[in-house]
C-alpha cells in the first residue's frame, strides 16, 4: 500500500506462497477459449485453453472435423498456460453460448456449421430447452497446477451479456406452438457471479478449463419441443471467458 497525497493506493499484492505481485503492470483484459458440442456427445471432459489461434478447436469426439480457430475462438498466447511474462487474477467466469447447425445435416463435420438448422428460425441464440438441456447435464472447473481452483455447476456461470431474446415461432412445423430462445441469465452486469476470491494464474504456470459431463451419458440437447424429435446437427458454442486482471506478455 502507498500513499499519493492522501489516497492511498494499492500497488502490490503478496500471496499466500510469498510471490509478490505488482499491480502497477496490470490492466483489465479478459481471456477466452472455445468448444464445440455437437448433440449426442457422451465425453466425460472437455478441455479449453488448451490451443492457441490455427490450432483446432476443442471438439467432442463425435465431431469427425475439428474448425480451425480463430481469434474469435481464443486470445490465449501459449497453450496450456500462462507465458513467462504473463499473469491474470481472475474474478469472474462467464460463458457465451450460441447455437449452429451443419449444413450437410449429419452434423458430424462441423467445418460448415451456419446459422441455418433444418425447421428452426432462431439461430444462433439457443433455444431455452437446450441450452437447459446443456447446462444441467454439465458441472464446470478451474485447475492451476494440476490442482482444481474453482468448480460449480455449468449454470451458475451467468453470462452477463448479449442479444435480449423473445419467443420464436416455427411456422414450418403444423400445430407447433411458440418456442422461447434463451440466455444464461440476465444480459447484465450484476448477474454475473464474481469469486469472493479470485483465482490467481502465474507465469509459466499451467492451467485449463474443464466442462465434464460426470455421468458420460449421451447429451442430447438436439431435441426440440413439442415432438422431442431430434436434430442430429445441433451444434452448441461455448466460449469461456475469464475477466480480471490480466499482466499482458511483452513481445
Amino acid at each position: 500500500m502507498s500513499n499519493v497525497g492522501s489516497i492511498a493506493q494499492l500497488t502490490q499484492i503478496k500471496l499466500p506462497d510469498g510471490r509478490v505481485v505488482n499491480l502497477a503492470d496490470f490492466n483489465h483484459v479478459p481471456i477466452w477459449s472455445t468448444g464445440d458440442f455437437l448433440t449426442g456427445f457422451d465425453d466425460e471432459r472437455l478441455e479449453l485453453f488448451t490451443y492457441v489461434a490455427g490450432d483446432p478447436v476443442a471438439s467432442t469426439t463425435n465431431i469427425s472435423a475439428k474448425r480451425v480457430a480463430t481469434d474469435s475462438d481464443t486470445n490465449v498466447a501459449i497453450n496450456n498456460g500462462m507465458a513467462s511474462t504473463e499473469d491474470m487474477f481472475v474474478y469472474s467466469i462467464q460463458v457465451e453460448y450460441i447455437e449452429l447447425g451443419t449444413a450437410n445435416g449429419e452434423g458430424d463435420d462441423i467445418t460448415d456449421a451456419t446459422t441455418a438448422i433444418p425447421r428452426q428460425d432462431t439461430n444462433p441464440i439457443p433455444l431455452v430447452q437446450r441450452l437447459a438441456i446443456f447446462q444441467y447435464s454439465m458441472k464446470f472447473e478451474l485447475e492451476v497446477s494440476q490442482k482444481v481452483k474453482f468448480e460449480s455447476p455449468l449454470a451458475m456461470l451467468s453470462t452477463g451479456f448479449g442479444p435480449v431474446g423473445s419467443p420464436s415461432s416455427m411456422p414450418t412445423i403444423a400445430a407447433t406452438p411458440t418456442n422461447a430462445i434463451g440466455n444464461a441469465g440476465l444480459q447484465s452486469n450484476e448477474a454475473v457471479r464474481r469469486l469472493s476470491v479470485p483465482v490467481f494464474i502465474g507465469q509459466q504456470e499451467k492451467y485449463l478449463a474443464r466442462l465434464r459431463n460426470p455421468t458420460s451419458n449421451a447429451v442430447n440437447f438436439g431435441a426440440i419441443l413439442p415432438s422431442w424429435e431430434l436434430q442430429d446437427n445441433s451444434l452448441i458454442r461455448a466460449r469461456v471467458i475469464f475477466d480480471g486482471l490480466h499482466k499482458i506478455p511483452v513481445a
